[in-house]
Order: structure tokens, then C-alpha cells, then sequence
């Protein structure tokens, strides 16, 4: 088809990749569909250039293609200590999706300085103290995805209220990638072992064992609400700033377009 083959010049593919980046925390976010999503970029960027005619499918596979682009130079930077590109979308992706990781490992550092704070006997790593909370927020997902199906609200599991009063009133109990950006993820890739899941559920469903101390969890799940709490300021923050970047280029557009019809008019006398 004509529209397979067709090019983006090079504002319209800079315009597509500001408003699909823009909306990264809704796609990672995991609360509405990805094609309701694409509409809403393809939306957003006709209203700074009604010209615009591509379709949402066309500008999604666009921009799939832009982003393994981006993860080739990455791996590629990685790999051999690089760090310049000439590719001129590289520092947009780069901004994103660039220090998640780092990001991340650094965020559970503070988690384990801030219980250790609290009780110096704390001696495990960020990155058992990691796939330990993902074992419980997995537990937590199961019992509350039974509830919700058997319309059961009560649990004996000792940590089911604090989860709940952070993940419990969303649409999706997935973790929002303002506070557990890639932790689903993790999980897959941390090896947990089946053995630890079912001991988790084990205890869920009420399995006479000796309660193991609460300190732990609490604390980690202190943490992570006031973490929680400040990302989502900053947030609203950097969104602030980005629909002010939208409504100026949006106004500077109309202003060329204005001049070009001028122009065209003193032309045709």
C-alpha cells in the first residue's frame, strides 16, 4: 500500500517521537489499551500539524522500528564503551528508557539504607531484598485477583492491608512505572524459585506456620509509598512542562501556517 512505504520527514518523525515518549508512563502504566494509546498520540501530534494524515498503525510500527534502532546503538555503546551517535533520536529515546536500570538499582539501595536506618541488623542485598518483595506482591496480585472473582474480601495474610492500600483502589494492580517501573520483569528474569511462590501462598491461605516478623515488609512498604508520593509530584511536574512545550510549538505552527497563506496571497497578485 501506498501508506507502507511512505516516509516521515524529519519534524513529523521528531514530533511522533515527543508524543509517544510523552505518553510513556501511560504505556507502561498498563491501564488502558495500547491502540486507544496510539490514537491518543497521533491525536496529540495533529494538533500541533494537522497534516498529519498518517494512521495510528502506521505511526506505531514507525516508531517500533525507531526504538529498535535505539536499542542496537545502546547495546552496541554498551558493549564497546561508546557513548557518542549521530543518530538524532538517540538522547529523546536515551531519556527514557536509558538509566531504568541504573535507576532502579539505585532506588533499592535506598530502600536497604533506609531499613538498615531503622534496624542496623538488616544485612541482606538490595537484590534479595528486590525479589523478596516481588514475591509478596505477587502473592498479594493472587489473593486479590481470588477476591475479586469469588467476591471473598477477607485474608489472613499479614501483609494483604498494606499492600492493598497502596495498589488496592486502581483499576490495575499492576505496580505504575512511577514506583516499580520494571519490577514485573525482574521478577521473570530474578529467578524465584516455585518452591518460594507456593511457601508465599502457603501462608496466604492461612496455612498453620509461626507468623515470620512483619519488620521487613513494613518497612520496605513505608518506603515505597513515600517514594511513590514524590515521583508522582515530579511527575505532574515534568507533564506540566511538556503540555506548556506542546501549546508553544502548537501556537508557533499555527504562525507559520498563517505566513505561509500571507505569502501565498502576495503571490498570487
Amino acid at each position: 500500500m501506498e501508506e507502507e512505504s511512505e516516509k516521515l520527514n524529519s519534524p513529523v518523525t521528531q514530533l511522533l517521537v515527543r508524543s509517544r515518549l510523552d505518553l510513556e508512563p501511560e504505556f507502561a502504566g498498563g491501564r488502558r489499551k495500547k491502540s486507544v494509546l496510539w490514537g491518543k498520540v497521533v491525536d496529540n501530534m495533529r494538533l500541533i500539524n494537522p497534516e498529519v494524515s498518517q494512521t495510528k498503525e502506521f505511526m506505531q510500527r514507525k516508531f517500533l522500528n525507531l526504538f529498535a534502532t535505539y536499542k542496537r546503538i545502546k547495546k552496541r555503546n554498551d558493549a564497546t564503551g561508546r557513548g557518542a551517535t549521530t543518530w538524532e533520536y538517540f538522547k529523546d529515546f536515551d531519556s527514557v528508557f536509558g538509566n531504568r536500570h541504573s535507576i532502579e538499582s539505585v532506588l533499592w539501595g535506598k530502600v536497604v539504607d533506609n531499613m538498615r536506618l531503622i534496624n542496623p541488623e538488616v544485612s541482606q542485598t538490595k537484590e534479595f531484598m528486590q525479589r523478596k518483595f516481588l514475591n509478596l506482591f505477587a502473592t498479594y496480585k493472587r489473593i486479590k485477583k481470588r477476591n475479586d472473582a469469588t467476591g471473598r474480601g477477607a485474608t489472613t495474610w499479614e501483609y494483604f492491608k498494606d499492600f492493598d492500600s497502596v495498589f488496592g483502589n486502581r483499576h490495575s494492580i499492576e505496580p505504575p512505572i512511577r514506583n516499580l517501573q520494571s519490577s514485573l520483569q525482574s521478577l521473570v528474569e530474578s529467578g524465584v524459585s516455585e518452591e518460594e511462590r507456593c511457601a508465599e501462598e502457603s501462608e496466604a491461605e492461612g496455612v498453620s506456620r509461626k507468623k515470620r516478623p512483619k519488620t521487613i515488609a513494613s518497612e520496605t512498604l513505608d518506603f515505597f509509598k513515600e517514594e511513590a508520593r514524590k515521583e508522582q509530584i515530579r511527575h505532574e511536574e515534568t507533564m506540566l512542562i511538556e503540555k506548556e512545550k506542546l501549546l508553544v510549538d502548537k501556537e508557533r505552527i499555527k504562525a507559520m501556517l498563517d505566513l505561509r497563506q500571507v505569502l501565498e496571497g502576495l503571490c498570487q497578485k
